[in-house]
């Protein structure tokens, strides 16, 4: 009976001590876990890199190094020509202004009454581009050779509209909108389109 009581006793200290020292382990378990994720998350994470990419930025650093000396100069020389700068100002603003001798201003009044400007011109087409217009005009010398000739006044005016660049032709420099006129309907009856239009001097 002694034994028996004994053999309980001695089982029921090992259950204990075994369910004692199974929670102590689970709480170590417990608390050693999150150490293990921050650890996990604190250490240096790798990255991969492709070999060619590797080339390429061992090149780039090269590069930059061998550039670099070069930038250091155009730095120095910047800052070096801003305070060449400045010294000129102020040698320029302290200095008295030379004088200067009054230039004589020739106007010839016989050409001025002799030649009054041009007024108008004869607008023969608008085009998309320059070499068009060129095609034009040689087509026009074939057509009306009486009055687009070596000596016309030939005018190219570009101009804006709709967000696209129109080239305007325009012939003759004509003083009277009369006289302009008359070499429009010239070349309305050769079955070229035109009117009259201000005179522009644009090449």
């Amino acid at each position: 009976m002694l034994l028996k009581w004994n053999f309980k006793r001695i089982t029921l200290i090992l259950g204990l001590s075994l369910v004692i020292s199974a929670c102590n382990t689970t709480k170590q378990n417990e608390s050693a876990e999150p150490l293990v994720k921050q650890g996990a998350v604190n250490a240096p994470q790798s990255i991969l890199i492709k070999k060619a990419d590797l080339v390429l930025l061992q090149d780039s650093a090269k590069q930059w190094k061998n550039a670099q000396t070069n930038v250091d100069k155009i730095s120095q020389l910047e800052h070096k020509l801003t305070q060449l700068t400045a010294t000129l100002m102020q040698q320029i603003e302290q200095s008295d202004p030379p004088l200067s001798e009054p230039k004589e201003t020739i106007f010839n009044l016989n050409t001025r009454l002799d030649k009054p400007p041009a007024l108008f011109s004869i607008q023969v087409g608008a085009f998309k581009n320059e070499p068009a217009l060129h095609s034009a005009l040689a087509q026009l010398k074939l057509k009306a050779p009486n009055i687009i000739h070596t000596e016309t006044v030939v005018n190219i005016e570009p101009v804006v509209a709709n967000k696209v660049t129109l080239y305007r032709l325009k012939l003759g420099s004509y003083k009277s909108k009369a006289a302009a006129q008359s070499d429009c309907k010239t070349l309305i009856q050769q079955q070229v389109a035109c009117f009259v239009g201000n005179y522009t001097q644009k090449i």
